[in-house]
């Protein structure tokens, strides 16, 4: 039941960063378009990207919990803090005219 969830949420994971919008949820989300951001407020347009962006990663953790077939990398504290402090040195580009897709928020 749990990776059946799983793959539900995963796909309404990707339904919402691929805005393929099957179930006519993303209307109001021009502005936003092939990202996460969203669902900080009780509305019934933030509603959906909030339990989307909640349940998926949420249930995926539980499933691999559950499942106990952990990945030992040797060093791997150390190569992840590395790259999330890379990811956060880097200076942020207001050029967006350049990219090949829409601008987003």
């Amino acid at each position: 039941m749990l990776a059946a969830l799983v793959v539900v949420f995963g796909l309404f994971t990707i339904n919402l960063t691929m805005d393929i919008d099957l179930f006519g949820w993303w209307t109001a989300r021009d502005w936003c378009r092939y990202t996460v951001i969203g669902g900080w407020s009780m509305n019934a347009q933030e509603i959906p990207v909030a339990l989307t962006r909640l349940l998926y990663p949420f249930l995926v953790g539980l499933l691999v919990s559950r499942v106990g077939k952990l990945i030992n990398i040797k060093g791997g504290f150390v190569v992840c803090s590395l790259i999330v402090a890379g990811m956060l040195l880097m200076p942020r580009s207001n050029n967006i005219s350049s990219w090949a897709l829409p601008p987003f928020c």
